[in-house]
């Protein structure tokens, strides 16, 4: 997080995160700067410290007036322009302010070093991050956004466990309570819940949350160490660090990658990546703080890869790093009353590490399938990536691919068997056919994606390869001695639309997975219009049963207009509404005219 390498970095260089393990290191002098300035204009390149500075400073690059002065028409940029207008200018016919009381007449502190128009309205409830005395930082919360009490944000915590909580349950729902949680905390939560609903008006609240929050915990653990690794401000930063990967902005991609650079940069440090097994006289409080904090590991890593996946950004995290058991049975986690009851925590899990070996000899019976199925399924994925470490898990002897489609067949029967959430089943079978996809089929589209803001760059080479015959799979028929790479890419055809609407509200990794699957499946499709694979066995399979599927449709599938008629059909499935606005994004993305 960039205010955790005020403690934990600011003497050491932090790694880029397109570099893989440790090409050029970033200079902290730079690091500092995002830190301070995390909102980057995408015109100039100007920083600014708020977000609402930055929306305002956008206007400048617009010309546009379209704010019109009631009394002489004259006009404006933005409101605050024509305000100052009005008050310079037509001063003599504006009404006279009259006293009032509102529900914000809390009560109050102010600072006796400040004149009397600077006082700033100090929150009448406490968390354990809020500054007992006036912060000039915090000054803008206080008016645009007051650090309204915890209680008041239920909403939108519910949303987070409804939405949130069932694919990445990093917090031990029933010992939590919002009383008494941190001010930063409860909002990382409750900006996940505001970004979950769909309606715009949350979504800018939930900004709203980011920018308070994210100050607040700046202000609160800066400078110290031992503030910087408890485990809510570890959990504060994981929530504000995912939902900035998952914004659809350039700042905010950024500022995503500085947090989850120093988290995992911490998690080393801290030598929370090889946590020993819990003592059996371990106290239950104990015992969920260490889980929890197994918890978190885990989700970082698996949301390393999944960046990987989606957008080609290079993890640094690596499954050999971390040494410790898997999550606890998620039935009792989740009970409220079972771990005081049964001590079924004092019984340890296996292994990451020998639980990823055993995929390769046949099933596995798990008791925690949500982070533990994710994570074993990034490993697989971390292994096809970089073969040379197979080694380490399985026979080297052995044929990469027909080991990892092994080790890939054992995992969906295991978690088919073991988990009963079928809203996660289905995240999981479409992130395994994307996975999948990529053992058997080379995807040169992959590396144009930089984040969830820059998807267009892959669409855009996708809709000029189709004038071009020459970019193309040029090992598609070694690739495509079989037919295992077509299945997840007519899998998706199938359910696509499907599962969108069954995780329409869910942080959009399912969209992203059948995105990638749909572009993946065109591109082919384009290949199948080459002199030299227009016959070849597998492509007239391909094409055959695509136009089998939309045979009612009646899509031929031989030239340029024909897949784009197919895209045009495709964008429908992805334009599911829902929150995140993920859907939205990417059918205009996809959108082909």
């Amino acid at each position: 997080m960039p205010s955790s390498s005020s403690a934990s970095s600011s003497s050491t260089q932090c790694v880029d995160p397109n570099d893989g393990a440790g090409v050029k290191r970033k200079s902290s002098q730079d690091l500092d700067g995002l830190q301070k300035r995390p909102f980057i204009c995408e015109t100039c390149g100007k920083r600014f410290t708020r977000l609402e500075n930055l929306t305002r400073h956008k206007l400048s690059h617009d010309d546009t007036k379209n704010i019109y002065c009631k009394y002489c028409h004259q006009a404006c940029k933005r409101t605050d322009l024509l305000k100052r207008h009005i008050q310079r200018h037509h001063s003599d016919v504006l009404p006279k302010p009259t006293p009032q009381v509102t529900h914000e007449a809390l009560p109050t502190k102010t600072s006796d070093q400040h004149s009397e128009n600077m006082k700033i309205v100090l929150p009448s409830f406490d968390a354990v991050d809020l500054p007992k005395t006036y912060h000039p930082n915090l000054r803008p919360y206080f008016t645009v956004l007051p650090f309204i009490p915890s209680d008041f944000l239920d909403h939108y915590v519910e949303g987070y466990f409804e939405w949130f909580h069932p694919i990445l349950p990093i917090l031990h729902r029933p010992s939590f309570r919002i009383e008494g949680v941190a001010a930063s905390f409860i909002r990382s939560i409750s900006l996940i819940g505001c970004y979950s609903t769909g309606i715009e008006s949350d979504a800018t609240l939930g900004l709203l949350f980011w920018d308070s929050g994210f100050h607040l915990l700046q202000i609160y653990i800066q400078n110290d160490a031992e503030k910087n690794a408890t485990l809510w401000v570890i959990q504060t930063r994981f929530l504000f660090c995912i939902s900035s990967l998952f914004e659809k902005t350039s700042s905010f991609a950024s500022i995503g990658q500085s947090l989850l650079r120093d988290l995992i940069h911490d998690f080393r440090t801290q030598g929370w990546t090889a946590l020993p097994p819990i003592p059996k006289v371990s106290s239950i409080s104990s015992f969920i703080e260490y889980e929890s904090r197994k918890r978190i590991v885990f989700s970082t890593y698996i949301l390393e890869y999944l960046l990987a996946a989606f957008f080609n950004r290079n993890p640094s995290l690596s499954f050999q790093e971390l040494q410790m058991p898997l999550p606890f049975d998620e039935f009792f986690w989740d009970s409220a009353t079972s771990l005081e009851e049964e001590e079924q925590w004092k019984q340890t899990p296996p292994s990451f590490q020998s639980c990823l070996g055993k995929l390769s000899n046949g099933p596995i019976v798990f008791k925690e399938t949500r982070i533990t199925g994710l994570a074993l399924l990034c490993a697989i994925y971390e292994l096809i990536r970089n073969d040379a470490k197979k080694e380490c898990i399985v026979d080297a002897s052995k044929s990469s691919k027909q080991v990892y489609e092994v080790m890939l067949q054992h995992l969906r029967m295991s978690m088919e068997y073991s988990s009963k959430n079928e809203k996660f089943l289905f995240l999981f079978t479409s992130l395994w056919n994307l996975i999948r996809t990529y053992l058997h089929l080379h995807d040169p589209l992959l590396k144009l994606s930089k984040s969830f803001y820059d998807l267009k760059t892959p669409v855009h080479f996708f809709q000029a390869s189709l004038k071009d015959d020459s970019v193309h799979f040029s090992s598609f028929p070694d690739f495509y001695t079989t037919n295992l790479a077509l299945e997840g890419i007519l899998w998706t055809f199938d359910h696509g639309l499907v599962i969108l609407q069954n995780s329409n509200f869910d942080i959009p990794i399912v969209h992203f997975a059948i995105f990638r699957l749909l572009l993946q499946g065109l591109y082919l499709l384009k290949d199948c219009r080459t002199e030299c694979l227009r016959n070849h066995t597998n492509t007239a399979f391909l094409r055959n049963e695509i136009a089998l599927r939309f045979s009612g449709r009646q899509v031929p599938l031989d030239t340029f207009h024909d897949i784009m008629k197919l895209a045009a059909l495709l964008v429908k499935i992805l334009d599911v509404e829902g929150g995140w606005g993920a859907g939205a994004l990417l059918s205009e993305t996809f959108h082909v005219s």
